[in-house]
C-alpha cells in the first residue's frame, strides 16, 4: 500500500521531506513508511476505541503542533554521534537506590541544572525537541556503556545489526497511532548498549524538553547484554507553562541475568500533552524494576508493555500519579507471561485533587503452558 492512498494529515509533508532527506537504510525507511501509512489511514484514537474510552484526546488532536527544527548545536552532536566531549551539569533533585525525592524547582531550558538528579549529575543525556544534544550532555560514570545516535550506530556493522534486530521489535507500530507516528519520525534517537558483564553503579539520567508549540518524537533503545547492570532515570521537564506535544517511545531489552532499574519522572507543563510508551523484554533469570511517577501534563498517557521471553525472569512495574487542577493521566499496562516460571509485581497508586482525573487499566496475560507464573497486581 502506497502513501498516496493514506488520508491527508498535517504531518504528511514533514514526513515526506524527512524521508527524502534521510540516508537511512532501506529497512528503516520501510519501517517508518509502514508506520506512517497506518497513522494516515487510522488517525488518532477516539473514545470509541476500547483502550481510549476514558481518555478523550480531541483537544490535542485539533492542535497543529509544528515539527521542531534541529538547532546548530544538535546538528553538530548528530554529526559526531557520541559523547566524547561532555560539558558540566550541576545539582538539583536527588535520587538513591530506594527513593526518589521531588522538589518544586522548574528548569528554564534543556540544559538547566535545577532538574538534574544529584547522583546522575556526571552522567546525563540531554534531549532537546526529541534530538540528542551532545554539547549539553555528560558521559561520566556511564563511560563503559556504548551510547550512539542512530546515525552513528548505523555506520557501524555491529550496532547497525542491533538496531535492525531490536528497533520496533517490542512495540507494534501498526496498532497504536502514537507509536506509529513516533516510528514514522524516527530520526536521531539514541542507542544505549551495555556489553556483557558491564555494571554502571551511578544512575544515568535522560532529560527531555520540548519547545512551545512544537511536537517532539524522542526514541530510545536500551540493550543490556547478559550479566550487565545499570539504573536509568528518564525525565520529562518543562521550560515554562507552555503548550506542546511530547510523543516518546523507549524500548528496553534485558538480557540473561541482567538487572535494569528504571525510574521515569514526567513533569511536563500543565498546558502540555504527553503521550509515551515503555516497552521491555525480560530475559532468562533477569530483573527489570521500573517506577513511573506522573506529575505534569494537561493530558498525559503512559503505555507499559512488558513480556517475558525466557524462564526465571522477574519484573517490578510500579507507578504513582499525583494530579491537581483539571489534569488527566491515563496508564495502560500489559504484562505477558509467555514462558513458565516468571514473576511480575505491579503496584499503582494515585492522588487526585481539584477536578483532576486518573485512569488505570492493567492486564496480565498468561499463555498456555506458562506454569509457575506469579502475577501480582494492585491499583
Amino acid at each position: 500500500m502506497s502513501l498516496q492512498t493514506g488520508k491527508e494529515t498535517i504531518y504528511r509533508q514533514d514526513f515526506l521531506t524527512s524521508l527524502e532527506k534521510s540516508d537511512q537504510p532501506n529497512w528503516l525507511k520501510d519501517l517508518r513508511e509502514k508506520a506512517f501509512v497506518y497513522f494516515t489511514e487510522n488517525g488518532f484514537p477516539t473514545v470509541e476505541n476500547e483502550d481510549w474510552k476514558y481518555t478523550n484526546i480531541a483537544p490535542m488532536a485539533k492542535e497543529s503542533f509544528l515539527l521542531a527544527e534541529l538547532s546548530e548545536n544538535i546538528e553538530d552532536a548528530l554529526e559526531s554521534g557520541d559523547l566524547s566531549e561532555p560539558s558540566a551539569a550541576a545539582d538539583g533533585l536527588s535520587v538513591n537506590k530506594n527513593e526518589l525525592v521531588i522538589t518544586n524547582q522548574t528548569p528554564a531550558s534543556a540544559g538547566d541544572t535545577d532538574f538534574v538528579f544529584d547522583e546522575s549529575k556526571d552522567s546525563i543525556l540531554i534531549f532537546a525537541n526529541g534530538q540528542f544534544d551532545k554539547k549539553s550532555s555528560k558521559l561520566g560514570a556511564a563511560k563503559d556503556a556504548i551510547i550512539l545516535s542512530f546515525s552513528a550506530a548505523l555506520k557501524d556493522e555491529k550496532y547497525a545489526e542491533i538496531l535492525r534486530a531490536k528497533l520496533g521489535n517490542l512495540i507494534d507500530a501498526e496498532k497504536n497511532a502514537f507509536t506509529a507516528l513516533n516510528t514514522a519520525f524516527i530520526g536521531e534517537g539514541i542507542l544505549i548498549h551495555l556489553p556483557k558483564n558491564v555494571k554502571i553503579y551511578a544512575p544515568v539520567q535522560l532529560l527531555f524538553t520540548t519547545d512551545e508549540g512544537k511536537v517532539s518524537f524522542p526514541r530510545v533503545l536500551i540493550v543490556a547484554d547478559e550479566f550487565s547492570e545499570a539504573t536509568f532515570v528518564e525525565t520529562y521537564v518543562r521550560s515554562g507553562e507552555t503548550q506542546y506535544l511530547t510523543n516518546a517511545v523507549v524500548e528496553i531489552s534485558v538480557g540473561t541475568e541482567a538487572k535494569i532499574k528504571h525510574f521515569r519522572v514526567q513533569r511536563e507543563s500543565h498546558e502540555a500533552f504527553h503521550i509515551s510508551t515503555t516497552a521491555a523484554e525480560v530475559g532468562r533469570g533477569s530483573v527489570y524494576d521500573t517506577t513511573a511517577i506522573n506529575l505534569g501534563g494537561k493530558l498525559s498517557r503512559h503505555d507499559v508493555l512488558l513480556k517475558f521471553n525466557a524462564e526465571g525472569g522477574e519484573a517490578f512495574v510500579d507507578g504513582l500519579y499525583f494530579l491537581g487542577e483539571a489534569q488527566h493521566h491515563d496508564t495502560h499496562s500489559v504484562i505477558k507471561h509467555d514462558v513458565p516460571n516468571c514473576t511480575s509485581h505491579q503496584t499503582y497508586k494515585g492522588i487526585l485533587n481539584d477536578k483532576s482525573r486518573g485512569v488505570f487499566n492493567g492486564k496480565v496475560f498468561v499463555a498456555v503452558g506458562a506454569s509457575g507464573t506469579d502475577g501480582y497486581q494492585s491499583n
